[in-house]
């Protein structure tokens, strides 16, 4: 049996809408659906985000 891993890259450097991946839309940073799709696939073992933001790790901390 294999093991599967996502990966959600979260750059934070986004020029055309700073800080997008922790924006809110619908009452959640746009990053959570991601996340919460990478969860709730039945077929994924772990999900992973890699980020270079202190800020947006914070807020992804608790998406899942």
């Amino acid at each position: 049996m294999s093991y599967v891993v996502a990966l959600v890259p979260a750059r934070a450097g986004s020029k055309g809408v700073p800080n997008k991946n922790i924006r809110s839309l619908a009452g959640h940073p746009l990053l959570a659906y991601s996340v919460r799709a990478g969860v709730k696939a039945g077929n994924i073992d772990r999900v992973i985000v890699s980020t270079d933001s202190a800020i947006t790790a914070g807020r992804v901390s608790g998406c899942a």
